[in-house]
């Protein structure tokens, strides 16, 4: 009841703390409260060990802090454990710690708490000590006007003078506060009880009885207080009344088995409702831990991903500067092609007006009618052995560089072309007659152009329909289309 009286305040008065620190240290003192907290739901799970851990904890931030409520709260709770285990001297240093921190911090209700909870632990030790810390307590209580404090501080005094054996003190510091706490039916009848239990041990079973019937007369207090009926039981035993001995022992049976079965049936639903919570809690930590597996699978998928698109536009950086490379390479190289070609153009351009020039000058001689305007003519014309020395020398590259490497391809589909073959084919798409042919050639023969006409055209496999012109023409279509492509 004091535990419950003591936490239904905690959250409020936490709310209402001080913040004037900055506000590392206010993060820290929540940090130090959640902790608390934390040991609190612990501990009401059966989790003692984590409500130990818990409490240090806010023991230490309270420390540091120099929060001396939180010190307080945390000691008194690792006390109470302490007790709970037996170990009585640790309890006792502990609360005597949070004794002095509630004093410092001026929280009276858990003054006056810790000092009953003293007198609890001096009980069985020290009854000198006891007694001091019950007057304490019980005197704080009265000040503050709480009944509740009063009558555990009166309760444990009583418990003092009856182990010390002054039966009278004891019951006649009960009498004292039984009209006190006359309009607290519960602790009325726990007075009158101990009243009644004083007198049956000092033989006084009248005065006994008198002040226990006053208690069963009570139809709501009986059914609860068990212990009744087995005093009645006691006291009419002794008496010599055994058949009303009897009653009030059968009626104790009754109410113990009743009461029995409500507890276990209390523990059953406390103990599934805490294999519930341990089940929900199993599965929120397991849930916690796939939520980080997956946040740790995302951030490492996010982590490959980035390194993947660093190292693609570092390779593309890369190629980016070899293309560049490239590309100047290339304009380069079109540049000394476009030099040489235009250089060879030239030289071309040159030899025909040179070739065109020695002609005019035969014109010009003084026997017209001479054959050597004709024999020369005839001379330059001819596809001779030597190619530099006729007019169509540079037939061929001229042909390659103009209709898109046409010659190039033409020796690379067809390898047993000769020089003489392309330079017919070339020839014959410029539509050149037999007879022209036969004069370029220095044939007398027409036939032999028409032979080897037929020689170049099973080499290429063309069909007897289709002219070598018409042949390279549409070679140089599909090289066209290549190129705009």
């Amino acid at each position: 009841m004091l535990r419950r009286i003591i936490y239904s305040y905690l959250f409020c008065i936490y709310l209402s703390l001080p913040h004037a620190c900055t506000n590392q240290n206010y993060l820290y003192l929540q940090k130090g409260y959640a902790l608390f907290y934390q040991g609190r739901t612990s501990e009401e799970g059966g989790r003692i060990a984590e409500a130990f851990s818990s409490y240090k904890e806010a023991q230490e931030v309270a420390a540091a802090l120099k929060d001396d409520y939180l010190l307080g709260l945390a000691s008194a709770n690792m006390a109470e454990l302490y007790q709970n285990q037996y170990h009585f001297e640790t309890a006792i240093e502990l609360f005597r710690e949070a004794l002095g921190a509630y004093r410092r911090a001026g929280k009276g209700k858990h003054i006056c708490y810790t000092l009953i909870m003293m007198g609890k632990l001096f009980l069985p030790i020290n009854a000198d000590s006891s007694a001091y810390y019950c007057r304490e307590a019980g005197a704080l209580a009265r000040q503050m006007q709480d009944f509740e404090y009063e009558f555990s501080a009166l309760m444990n005094m009583y418990n003092v003078l009856r182990k010390q054996k002054a039966f009278a003190q004891a019951r006649d510091l009960l009498f004292e506060n039984v009209e006190r706490f006359a309009k607290k039916v519960e602790k009325e009848n726990d007075i009158l009880l101990q009243i009644s239990l004083l007198h049956y041990e000092m033989g006084q079973l009248d005065s006994a009885r008198h002040y226990v019937s006053l208690v069963v007369l009570d139809s709501l207090e009986a059914p609860k207080q068990p212990g009744t009926l087995l005093l009645m039981k006691l006291i009419e035993e002794k008496m010599g009344n055994f058949k009303e001995a009897l009653e009030y022992y059968a009626q104790y049976k009754y109410i113990s088995d009743k009461i029995l079965q409500k507890n276990q049936a209390d523990d059953l639903k406390e103990a599934a409702s805490r294999y519930y919570h341990e089940k929900l809690r199993s599965e929120n930590y397991a849930l916690k831990n796939k939520i980080l597996s997956m946040v740790i699978v995302l951030l490492t998928l996010i982590m490959v991903t980035l390194l993947i698109i660093r190292k693609l536009k570092q390779r593309a950086k890369k190629r980016e500067e070899r293309l560049k490379k490239m590309s100047i390479l290339r304009e380069d190289e079109l540049m000394t092609r476009s030099m040489m070609r235009e250089e060879q153009l030239k030289q071309i351009v040159e030899r025909r007006f040179s070739v065109v020039k020695s002609l005019l000058n035969l014109s010009y001689i003084k026997d017209p009618q001479s054959n050597n305007f004709v024999e020369r003519f005839r001379a330059i014309m001819t596809l001779s052995a030597n190619p530099q020395e006729t007019f169509f020398a540079d037939l061929i590259p001229l042909m390659n560089d103009f209709y898109f490497g046409v010659i190039d391809r033409l020796r690379e589909c067809y390898g047993d072309l000769s020089d003489a073959d392309v330079e017919l084919i070339c020839l014959l798409f410029f539509k050149f007659s037999p007879q022209e042919l036969c004069v370029l050639y220095g044939l007398e023969n027409i036939g032999a152009i028409y032979t080897r006409r037929s020689r170049v055209a099973k080499k290429l496999k063309l069909d007897k329909n289709v002219s070598i012109g018409r042949f390279l023409q549409k070679k140089i279509e599909e090289l066209r289309s290549q190129k705009v492509v």
